[in-house]
């Protein structure tokens, strides 16, 4: 008796491991594919598969908040047969945040719920209401996590029976995994979108920056600033000048003073001594603030005429330091009519008199360079944009050559897979076509694999095919296109080859295979390989090239393996073996 309890006892336990090995198997699986992707239309392939191997329920819906849309909006759904009308129904469903239903209070509580229609309240009308929509027995709301907190829920229902509360405990730990990546996939897509905002405006800016590079090369407000003065000072005459330009939260910052005269550098220090600190907008402190703020020029003939009346501390300080100064213009620089900053403009010793059209285009001048300097800024900010998308496109590019690989390459192998081979056929065919070159291909098959499988096991098969795939990429040139064509059969795609340059490809790698034993789980194993050889027909179909490669393979067998066969063709029967 304890004989047999013991023996129910070992096979429960035997059970339980061999459970836990299948989902510990699974859940690697999950954790190699979420790491493969940074799409979010991928990630909720993923998580819709694990729902649906956990066969937690008869149908199910994944929910994400949007905030500008204040709810959940439905992103994937798995419904019955019953339900299967209400799919298209329920794509980008909005479940307002102030509804009472189990979706919508797992995401604001936090916690997974789980009902079963027995244990319903009667007067819980939203509850039953729920159950009658989809005419459940039990169902089960789980939040999905996000970062510190919540991105949505999963809102599943079971017809029959009660929803298992192990299972929901289960893809409760699994959603946990989804963090990260539903993380980046989401940053991803706010650096696309943010990419497009980039390019939206770099494309409106570049019009403006193209009219200031015919015109002038200048692309900064320092030497706009030195530009402008001394091409207003060499054209009007004058002697000593400043630019300005509006800070917010500073005010007016000083940003160049220049003389006409080299001879008169000394009172460039003056100046910019007396305009080291910012100027508030304050019309009281001084003439150039007040034509500022009231988008005015100002012009002073003559300064000897107002020096004894009273003035703001700062236009006493510039006459004292230039006891000479004759003649002042105080100028905003304007953009669209707005001032952005002031040129002032002074004539030492002699007074300098302007006519009104010499003021108007003064006046003209300084609206022009209003628009340089914007477009100054607009350049730098374009530069920084620039290289922005410059470093997310190099991003995006090697995510999307990640990608690619994924795409091509056979997972165990590393070899190309059977989509990406016959693509490479399909190109290499039309070449030969056009070209009139030799085309010829190879498809191989391990000998005995199956007895392999059955006596050493699927982890030591898997070893022998990545070992196969390693011999084979030592014999072929890098002109030739190896994959896995499927299971234990291989090709290889063999440019430029006519068919006795292909089966000597093939005795090559034929001997490279039996020539040593693979060592796999402290086994010791010989391996054989059949191989069949076809040269392309020009005018036959993929099919047709790669059937006649098969047979030829299967005639390998068929004579004894562990050897290498040519297709046959039109004039008679070819073989060659080992």
């Amino acid at each position: 008796m304890n004989s047999r309890q013991e023996l129910a006892d070992l096979r429960q336990l035997t059970a339980q491991l061999q459970e836990e090995l299948a989902r510990e198997r699974d859940q690697r699986h999950m954790f190699y594919q979420l790491s493969r992707t940074v799409d979010l239309n991928r990630l909720l392939y993923i998580l819709d598969t694990q729902i649906q191997r956990l066969g937690l329920f008869d149908g199910y819906l994944i929910a994400f908040h949007d905030p500008k849309r204040d709810g959940l909006i439905c992103v994937r759904t798995h419904l019955p047969e019953s339900h299967a009308g209400m799919q298209g129904v329920l794509n980008d469903y909005r479940f307002g945040m102030d509804q009472a239903v189990p979706l919508v209070q797992a995401y604001l509580n936090g916690q997974t719920l789980l009902l079963h229609l027995e244990d319903l309240d009667p007067g819980d009308t939203a509850a039953r209401q729920a159950f009658a929509w989809w005419q459940a027995s039990s169902l089960a709301a789980v939040p999905i996590p996000y970062a510190d907190g919540l991105i949505g829920a999963v809102n599943g229902f079971r017809q029959q029976g009660q929803v298992d509360p192990k299972a929901v405990k289960v893809l409760e730990e699994q959603l946990q995994f989804f963090n990260a990546p539903l993380r980046h996939a989401l940053m991803l897509g706010e650096l696309q979108e943010a990419q497009a905002e980039v390019e939206a405006a770099l494309e409106e800016h570049r019009r403006f920056l193209s009219f200031v590079s015919q015109i002038n090369a200048l692309t900064s407000p320092e030497r706009i600033a030195t530009a402008t003065l001394m091409q207003l000072l060499s054209a009007y005459r004058f002697d000593l000048g400043f630019l300005s330009l509006y800070e917010p939260g500073l005010g007016l910052v000083n940003q160049h003073v220049s003389v006409r005269e080299a001879h008169q550098e000394v009172l460039c220090d003056r100046v910019a001594g007396l305009l080291e600190q910012p100027v508030a907008l304050d019309p009281s402190l001084g003439a150039s603030v007040y034509a500022f703020v009231h988008n005015t020029y100002l012009f002073i003939p003559d300064v000897d005429a107002v020096r004894q009346l009273p003035m703001s501390a700062l236009d006493q300080a510039v006459i004292d330091a230039l006891p000479e100064i004759r003649t002042v213009l105080h100028m905003p620089i304007r953009e669209h009519g707005k001032p952005l900053g002031m040129i002032a403009l002074m004539s030492l010793s002699q007074p300098r008199l302007l006519e009104p059209e010499e003021l108007k285009l003064i006046e003209l001048v300084t609206s022009f360079v209003g628009t340089v300097i914007t477009n100054s800024r607009l350049y730098q900010i374009v530069e920084e944009q620039n290289s922005y998308i410059e470093e997310l496109n190099l991003r995006l590019h090697d995510r999307v050559q990640r990608l690619n690989e994924t795409v091509r390459l056979d997972f165990l192998t590393g070899l190309l897979n059977f989509g990406a081979f016959r693509s490479e056929l399909a190109r290499c065919i039309e070449e030969a076509n056009h070209d009139g070159t030799d085309l010829s291909v190879v498809i191989l098959d391990i000998d005995h694999f199956k007895r392999l499988n059955d006596t050493y096991g699927h982890m030591t098969g898997n070893i022998v095919l990545k070992e196969l795939a390693a011999r084979i990429m030592q014999v072929v040139q890098v002109t030739d296109f190896p994959c896995r064509f499927g299971g234990e059969e291989f090709a290889i795609i063999l440019p430029q080859n006519n068919l006795e340059d292909a089966c000597t490809f093939a005795e090559r790698l034929r001997d490279a295979v039996a020539g040593q034993p693979i060592e796999a789980d402290d086994q010791t194993l010989s391996l054989t390989v059949s191989l069949g050889c076809a040269r392309y027909q020009v005018g036959e179909t993929a099919e047709e090239f790669l059937s006649r490669a098969d047979h030829a393979l299967y005639r390998a067998k068929a004579g004894g393996r562990n050897r290498v066969q040519a297709a046959r063709h039109p004039e008679g029967p070819s073989a060659r073996e080992s």
